[in-house]
């Protein structure tokens, strides 16, 4: 089985570094799906849910916007607060849905009222993906 070298950052934090098999990602375009010895490209990645799948394992991870870099053998994915869905809570996602929503009242800005809906549309895919995995 082919594999890439896979580096898949959050704002915070390494979510994955090693060989992969496949990533599915959220684009602009739609979903892409990409294998060992794909085209290089450059494309946006949108609000979403990814998936790796690697020799060992299936990971899922929610995440923000950001954009995926994909050359020769190595793809890097850099995206905006990533998060694992089986780590998510109900509570948690409700205290930002809360917080999204006092900000969204409560700013003037544009570029506040920009970020604090980014918040909101995050924590309802968040409870989206955390509902269709208790199902």
């Amino acid at each position: 089985m082919d594999t890439f070298e896979l580096l898949f950052l959050g704002n915070t934090k390494i979510i994955f570094e090693g060989q992969a098999v496949s990533l599915s990602l959220p684009t602009e375009k739609g979903r892409m799906q990409i294998l060992a010895h794909h085209q290089p490209m450059l494309a946006s990645v949108t609000l979403g849910e990814s998936f790796i799948f690697s020799a060992a394992n299936e990971l899922h991870v929610t995440h923000g916007t950001g954009i995926v870099s994909i050359e020769t053998g190595r793809v890097v994915v850099l995206v905006l607060e990533a998060h694992f869905p089986d780590k998510l809570t109900r509570e948690h996602i409700q205290e930002a849905k809360r917080k999204a929503s006092e900000m969204l009242e409560k700013t003037k800005t544009p570029g506040r009222k920009e970020k604090a809906m980014r918040s909101f549309r995050r924590a309802l895919l968040d409870e989206a993906v955390l509902s269709k995995r208790h199902k």
